[in-house]
């Protein structure tokens, strides 16, 4: 198993293949940067007050998460999970499925399984997932100038002129609107209370090659278009 994260975010990648044991456990220790930790806008690490909520899912053209879709703890779409002990570095937050040893000789076995996690922006809950399309969602190559305020998390959006993209984010409904509010009697998010909001938004890159998009609650009335983003990792390290 194999891990990259991209700024901003952060976001982290594990990418896995050859992995004979059922539910591969990727660990807290297993994160870097670390859970809990961003940077601000001169690269000094701040501390988010914990718990922290995080999502994953694993990347894959079944799985969509369509415009509009609520999510609670789990879904084909994306699953939570809540961090309560920074301490505690055992603590498993996502389990890596096994590889297929159906076919070794064709290499069945080397088939990669991607699963992306995000950690959520400290100051209002919602999720910047970016384009769910492509392994990497929130590259740096398109990705500059993040910012979260307490009603909204906005991004610079970099690309050809007249480019169709499509932005991905998690609205947070009821409880998960406030991260001092989460629970820390359970990791697992599980409290139907906790809930968020798929929000899909189709731009289109202006004439200087890049646009500003921004989400806030009035963004979870507005259906979107799909359509495309790209790639870019940084920082491999083996798990």
């Amino acid at each position: 198993v194999y891990t990259t994260y991209t700024q901003p975010g952060p976001s982290w990648i594990f990418v896995s293949f050859n992995v004979s044991t059922p539910d591969h456990a990727i660990r807290l220790r297993d994160f870097w940067p670390r859970v809990g930790a961003i940077a601000d806008r001169n690269e000094s690490i701040i501390n988010v007050p914990w718990p922290i909520l995080l999502v994953y899912r694993p990347f894959s053209d079944h799985n969509t998460c369509s415009h509009g879709m609520n999510i609670v703890h789990t879904s084909p779409c994306i699953q939570l999970v809540r961090v309560s002990n920074p301490s505690d570095l055992t603590e498993s937050i996502v389990r890596i499925p096994s590889s297929s040893f159906s076919n070794v000789t064709g290499g069945s076995n080397l088939a990669p399984q991607v699963i992306t996690v995000w950690q959520q922006c400290r100051d209002n809950g919602w999720f910047l997932l970016g384009d769910l399309t492509k392994y990497v969602a929130l590259s740096p190559k398109r990705f500059a100038n993040v910012k979260c305020t307490k009603i909204s998390v906005s991004v610079t959006v970099v690309g050809m002129p007249n480019e169709i993209l499509e932005v991905t984010a998690l609205m947070p409904v009821g409880n998960a609107s406030a991260t001092r509010s989460f629970s820390r009697s359970t990791k697992e998010s599980n409290d139907r209370n906790i809930a968020f909001q798929v929000v899909t938004k189709s731009i289109r890159i202006s004439a200087a090659g890049s646009i500003q998009v921004s989400f806030d609650d009035a963004e979870a009335d507005r259906r979107q278009d799909e359509t495309h983003w790209q790639y870019e990792g940084t920082q491999t390290r083996k798990v």
